[in-house]
């Protein structure tokens, strides 16, 4: 069975095409992804529906729909109830686009995880929000500044042993984590559901090298070492989350189509 790929919205807008959503529309018949992930972005809140009937009836399909990062950064910073509703409303966003799974930062901004148990303490009600939308969360592994990811991820799952997960390759560069994620029985025990794939500069801990988000092979991430240690075992999704928006907004499919085929033919070519 083949790994589904999947391109984020956020390659191909951004604030150099002022958000415009309608690209999409003209967009997406020409990219060779098997569907898309919703990127959630402040400017949508109030166009919600017109989104979801422009975009569902051009054909376009989004099983998996990435929250708003704020609302790891309003945990941590103690906003539960600005959280939670910021939640409430990407929920009902997701389940109108007919998301299946949502991708959560529980983290974030200046606080990160220096204070985790504000982080772990909002996961009953996070989970539950979305218990009863009917979408899975996947908790990213957003980068940390008081521990790692993967230690976070720990004792997420020590709390609530069915949580699914999802990796970042560029913040697992971050961390220095690519080899032991790839090493671990978290490939193959279902336990990560979902990869998004983009490219790290280094050093490790470099939070700066974050920016610009990069290609594979514009990094220092060997991945075609990361994709040959994990694809007999890893059977879940990916998304491309490398951005391809030029100065004047126009988009770079062409090296869209590149990459993503790139990650077709390092996962999916089994022996």
């Amino acid at each position: 069975m083949q790994n589904k790929i999947y391109c984020s919205t956020g390659c191909l807008i951004s604030r150099k095409n002022n958000r415009n959503w309608r690209l999409l529309k003209d967009w997406h018949t020409k990219i060779s992804a098997d569907a898309f992930e919703f990127m959630m972005l402040d400017s949508y809140y109030g166009q919600e529906k017109e989104i979801v009937n422009e975009l569902l009836s051009c054909g376009m399909s989004f099983p998996v729909f990435h929250l708003n990062k704020e609302i790891g950064t309003l945990i941590s910073d103690g906003y539960y109830e600005d959280a939670l509703y910021m939640l409430s409303k990407d929920l009902a966003f997701a389940s109108s686009l007919g998301s299946e799974r949502a991708v959560l930062h529980l983290w974030g901004g200046v606080t990160s995880d220096s204070r985790f148990e504000r982080n772990l303490e909002a996961c009953s009600a996070v989970l539950e929000a979305a218990h009863d939308s009917g979408i899975e969360i996947l908790i990213e592994n957003v980068p940390c500044s008081a521990s790692d990811p993967l230690t976070r991820w720990a004792m997420i799952s020590e709390k609530f042993p069915n949580q699914k997960f999802i990796f970042d390759t560029r913040f697992g560069g971050l961390h220095d984590q690519l080899s032991k994620f790839a090493s671990s029985e978290m490939v193959d025990n279902g336990s990560v559901l979902h990869l998004h794939i983009s490219d790290y500069t280094g050093p490790v801990m470099s939070f700066a090298a974050l920016r610009p988000i990069l290609h594979p092979h514009e990094g220092i991430i060997d991945f075609e070492s990361f994709f040959s240690s994990i694809k007999m075992r890893y059977h879940g999704t990916l998304t491309l989350e490398a951005p391809v928006v030029r100065e004047d907004g126009s988009s770079d499919l062409d090296k869209l189509n590149n990459t993503l085929d790139f990650i077709k033919m390092s996962l999916n070519q089994r022996k």
